[in-house]
């Protein structure tokens, strides 16, 4: 065996072990999903928002009317530790803010107004069930290269002409208590006293209720109840005018009265972990 022949052999060898190491390389390229296109941290925040819907919804329609556990959107990789331990549910389903399933014949979740800053963004979810109108808002954060949904806020249940009207109506039946019984004691109705009245009870306080802030920024009129702005009561009241500029919102109470009186009411719009409502923040009497 000459030299030239030993030299072909292992030259031979060497391309046959070059080609084995590349046909490994190369299948395991083929078998092996690309870090940037198919695991969960390349999904932006609108992705992550529209499939944890997508599921969650899917995953409750699944659910009705059989013995399955239920849907644990607590352990779904889209969801961060922040919101399973600080959301809660006060009488409704805290994911999709509401009781009742979706009807998921009138459309699907969509996501829009992306807001993102640095590691973290906001979106907003609409979807196009029987709650349509009423927007929730996704708070994200980028937690070890991935985008988690960190908080929730459920859009505000009752609307800031229905908070300015409701508390004055309900003020109005309280003072109305104090009519029958002899008394008329002005703001007292505001703080959830006890008065007398036909089939009045002790109730709780309204200020509490509508808005605390009011009773720090209420300014007395003389002679005049710094609530309806009067001495009488109006036989009744109706709110036009709404302005709503993001978290801040204006109503105009009109009572009737000859002539009517015009009260400015502002509101705030309250922003919990989870909850969002209207609170009246102060009320302006007309200038004598």
């Amino acid at each position: 065996m000459n030299k030239t022949f030993i030299l072909v052999i292992i030259a031979l060898l060497i391309l046959a072990g070059g080609l084995i190491l590349w046909r490994s390389n190369y299948l395991q390229k083929l078998t092996t999903p690309s870090k940037e296109v198919s695991t969960f941290s390349a999904l932006s925040p609108e992705q992550v928002t529209e499939n944890f819907y997508i599921w969650y919804v899917g995953c409750l329609e699944g659910t009705v009317g059989t013995e399955k556990a239920p849907c644990q959107w607590q352990k779904s990789s889209y969801v961060s530790d922040k919101l399973t331990k600080n959301i809660k549910g006060n009488g409704y389903n805290p994911i999709i803010c509401a009781q009742a399933l979706p009807d998921t014949s009138k459309g699907k979740v969509v996501v829009k107004k992306i807001e993102t800053q640095n590691a973290k963004a906001r979106t907003t979810v609409y979807s196009l069930y029987n709650w349509e109108n009423r927007p929730i808002d996704v708070e994200l954060e980028r937690i070890n290269n991935q985008w988690q949904i960190t908080g929730l806020a459920c859009p505000p249940s009752q609307s800031p002409d229905y908070i300015a009207g409701d508390f004055f109506a309900s003020y109005i039946n309280c003072q109305g208590g104090q009519v029958e019984s002899g008394t008329f004691l002005p703001g007292h109705c505001l703080y959830g006293e006890d008065y007398s009245g036909s089939g009045m009870e002790l109730f709780n306080s309204l200020a509490e209720e509508y808005g605390p802030e009011l009773v720090k920024n209420i300014k007395w009129v003389p002679g005049a109840d710094p609530i309806i702005c009067a001495q009488a009561l109006p036989q009744s009241i109706r709110v036009e005018n709404i302005n709503v500029v993001g978290e801040n919102a204006k109503a105009t109470v009109i009572e009737e009265f000859e002539p009517p009186i015009v009260i400015q009411v502002d509101l705030r719009l309250i922003k919990n972990f989870e909850l969002r409502y209207w609170q009246i923040e102060n009320i302006t009497c007309p200038e004598q």
